[in-house]
């Protein structure tokens, strides 16, 4: 009789402990979204309160079946960023403990603070801490030092910290030892949060040379002086900054032949075709087009892996027009990709997604997900799968993406990725392909010249030294040789001048002499200097002392007679012609003439 009645008493025990269980499982997530609505762009808290309330309606949609548990949103809008940041811990608190109830748990999330308000916004998130509360930074992305902020989530798509991560792995993997940085002022935030932080990471490395420079460009900046710099102390350009910018800078560098391959530019994009980064393209449909794309080979650019499936999702492009619409009914305002990428639509959406899968596993695991420490302890160090996107959130909390090196490839205008860094948070590059169309040289190009950045390299000196000891003697034998060749031949052509008859007339000239002083026009010359001309032809074609003993008698058995005719009138008979006789021709004086005697 005792048995049945102790197994009824049990039963009646466990079913006790189970309903208790049940009851206190039992919980209300109040979502209180908190930032500023002055900002225009991303920073404004009025581009993500249409999604936070869409996926607070989602997630009351899936777990519809799941008795006691309830999501609830709540706006705490701050005017202005003076608003946000001098009072953020006195309304954190004074709305928590409004929103404070048995078995609510109070969450805040919120899109980070605007550049220039960001002065005291770690306050907010010790706020939370010391309020016991999850804090999710859903925007702007923030460094967690887990020991300072236990309480801390950073759910953004863009992380500042995995950039800087990816350049300080590709300087270590190339064994890189100085560096020039470039941060544009007049660019996006995240631009000089990237710049400063590689530049405060490098320095307090010791091992690489960093040279930083920053500016505030505008529409007549050439990048000039800049470009100056970088080339006296490096050979790798770190710019952080627009894609219309970039273009300039790598135009301007084409100029000053700065894109042959032994310089690298290195810029970085975290969401592709956005406005505020701008293009990064080198066709613009203008006058440097040319130039600019045989700069562009010299690009590499730091971007999101790529992921075949994401822009394919029917279901992201589902949440995009849901959330144009909800703006457009809330706001008056729709946004385009490039406006409002799809990408932050997707990873706004999925920070409050994962919360709620995250508190609901801690209640059926019989967990407590009041104690907010253990409840962010459930997103670290943990892989998830959306229906969006793969991503990791580290040991700090921080969501990291895969991130791709990838060259430009200027005949496609692609990017061709060939290292990633996995979003596991190693730090070594694994490499997926080898980089193609590098200009000039294989890559990656020396890390130095061989003569130093300016010429003067020790390592440059003690090479030529050695050389100089050798050629130096073997250059000056060589010299005096050449100029002992050079006297030589001169000497000898004096020689040969003098040793020839180069002052001798030519007889085509003498000729013309003979011709002009036989002329009908000249009689008196005729009759006076026919011997003179006889003389002047005689020695040109037989020298004086070797003349021909028939032609000197004929000569002379002639001459009377020609005196003869010579002293009648000239008109007489017809004047006679003169042969066209070279100095070849081996003829007599007398010959020269012909016609009627």
């Amino acid at each position: 009789m005792l048995r049945p009645f102790a197994v009824l008493v049990l039963g009646w025990k466990m079913f006790i402990v189970v309903q208790s269980n049940l009851t206190a499982q039992t919980a209300e997530v109040a979502l209180v979204a908190y930032g500023s609505t002055a900002p225009y762009g991303l920073a404004s808290l009025l581009r993500s309160i249409p999604l936070y309330q869409l996926a607070v309606e989602e997630l009351n949609h899936r777990h519809a079946n799941c008795p006691g548990v309830n999501f609830t949103f709540f706006m705490v809008p701050a005017r202005n960023c003076l608003g946000m940041v001098m009072k953020d811990d006195d309304i954190l608190a004074k709305w928590y403990y409004e929103l404070r109830r048995p078995g609510r748990i109070v969450v805040f999330i919120t899109v980070g603070t605007e550049v220039g308000c960001n002065v005291n916004d770690v306050s907010a998130y010790t706020a939370a801490r010391d309020l016991n509360s999850v804090i999710i930074n859903s925007l702007s992305g923030l460094e967690i030092n887990r020991a300072l902020l236990p309480t801390t989530l950073s759910l953004s798509y863009i992380c500042t910290a995995s950039y800087v991560n990816l350049c300080t792995n590709l300087i270590r993997t190339y064994n890189w030892t100085s560096v020039f940085i470039l941060w544009d002022k007049s660019s996006a935030p995240i631009n000089g949060n990237m710049a400063t932080a590689l530049q405060e990471r490098l320095t307090g490395g010791g091992r690489v040379v960093c040279t930083f420079r920053s500016l505030a460009s505008d529409a007549a900046s050439t990048f000039a002086p800049e470009l100056t710099d970088f080339q006296r102390a490096s050979r790798v350009f770190f710019f952080f900054g627009h894609g219309a910018k970039l273009r300039r800078l790598l135009i301007t560098a084409s100029l000053l032949n700065m894109t042959d391959g032994s310089f690298v530019y290195i810029s970085t994009e975290p969401l592709a075709n956005f406005i505020p980064y701008g293009r990064t393209a080198w066709r613009y449909n203008d006058t440097n087009d040319l130039e600019a794309k045989g700069a562009f080979r010299s690009l590499i650019i730091l971007q999101p892996a790529p992921r075949s499936n994401f822009k394919a999702s029917a279901d992201s492009l589902i949440i995009q027009h849901q959330f144009n619409q909800r703006s457009l009914l809330l706001f008056n305002a729709t946004y385009t990709e490039a406006e409002h990428p799809l990408e932050i639509v997707t990873s706004t959406f999925d920070a409050v997604i994962l919360l709620g899968q995250v508190v609901l596993e801690a209640l059926r695991n019989g967990d407590n997900p009041w104690n907010a420490t253990q409840l962010i302890d459930r997103f670290r160090n943990r892989t998830f799968r959306t229906e969006f996107d793969d991503f990791h959130v580290d040991s700090d909390g921080v969501r990291v993406d895969a991130l791709a090196v990838t060259h430009y490839n200027v005949e496609s205008e692609r990017r061709d990725p060939f290292l990633t860094q996995y979003a596991d948070g190693s730090s070594i590059l694994k490499e997926i392909a080898d980089v193609r169309g590098w200009p000039n040289s294989a890559w990656p190009p020396p890390n130095e010249p061989i003569c130093g950045f300016i010429g003067n390299s020790a390592r440059c000196e003690a090479i030529a030294s050695p050389l100089a000891a050798y050629f130096a003697p073997a250059f000056s034998v060589v010299g005096i040789m050449a100029m002992t060749f050079v006297i030589l031949v001169r000497l000898r052509y004096f020689r040969l001048r003098l040793s020839v008859t180069w002052w001798f007339l030519d007889p085509i000239h003498l000729i013309s002499l003979f011709r002009v002083l036989r002329s009908p026009y000249n009689p008196s010359w005729y009759g006076q200097e026919k011997d003179i001309g006889r003389r002047l032809l005689f020695e040109i074609f037989e020298p004086a002392t070797s003349i021909h003993p028939l032609r000197a008698k004929g000569a002379m058995a002639k001459s009377p007679t020609s005196s003869k005719k010579s002293a009648g009138p000239s008109t007489s008979k017809a004047p006679k012609r003169l042969r066209n006789v070279t100095a070849k021709d081996d003829v007599a004086p007398d010959e020269l003439f012909q016609g009627s005697r």
